[in-house]
């Protein structure tokens, strides 16, 4: 179950346009129950602890999706980038390279 909600968050977040706005409604699913339950504080309890479970959930895999778009323009940028700059800059690496680089000679 995990991974396939994990999945189609990750799927909406990479699909064209704005499809990703569809990542609100399981966040607002719990309120609609208010619709034909007594309100209660323990109701609100349970939607406003959904609500926020699940946003925190959409906004960790916005983060880890960021980070993987972050790295391929690195990549990039040492494969190709550099070398349509200036001859100055063809010896430059990226943030990534320079992380991973410090990485190795510190650990």
């Amino acid at each position: 179950m995990y991974g396939a909600v994990r999945d189609w968050v990750d799927r909406q977040w990479r699909g064209p346009g704005l499809q990703y706005k569809i990542l609100i409604l399981p966040a607002l699913v719990p309120a609609f129950s208010g619709i034909w339950l007594e309100r209660t504080v323990a109701l609100d309890v349970v939607v406003w602890g959904w609500f926020a479970l699940w946003t925190c959930f959409v906004a960790w895999r916005y983060w880890i999706y960021m980070r993987e778009v972050a790295n391929e323009a690195d990549s990039h940028y040492d494969r190709n980038g550099k070398f349509e700059l200036a001859s100055e800059y063809h010896g430059t690496e990226s943030a990534t390279a320079a992380r991973n680089r410090e990485k190795k000679k510190h650990g």
